[in-house]
């Protein structure tokens, strides 16, 4: 049985994205199932068009024996990231943080350790 692993990133950076995708393509195979919420950039936090949003990624998050949180260059300033991180501890999920500067491979046989 693969091991669900929700994949936090600033939406609104294109390199934390491009790794995003990179890790969910290593999905195949790999014993790990990437799970991950997407938008624009634009969709604030705290707009009324975020509670639908927001209550998808909890039960993502929910359902993840873990997340990971790709820390890109904008990650800590992400109101997002920050919002996934503590859903994920206050649900006790494992929190792995990953640099997007780091190989694939590298990065998958690190989550695999870790979940």
């Amino acid at each position: 049985m693969n091991k669900k692993v929700f994949i936090s990133y600033d939406y609104s950076s294109d390199v934390d994205k491009a790794f995003k995708s990179l890790l969910a393509a290593w999905d195949v195979g790999s014993g790990l199932d990437f799970l991950s919420s997407e938008h624009d950039g634009s969709l604030t936090l705290n707009a009324p068009e975020a509670v639908s949003h927001k209550e998808k990624i909890s039960k993502m998050i929910a359902e993840s024996n873990a997340i990971i949180c790709i820390m890109g260059k904008n990650a800590p300033k992400s109101a997002w990231v920050t919002w996934e991180v503590m859903q994920a501890v206050t649900l006790r999920k494992k929190v792995i943080r990953i640099q997007p500067s780091m190989q694939v491979g590298e990065a998958i046989n690190l989550i695999k350790k870790q979940v």
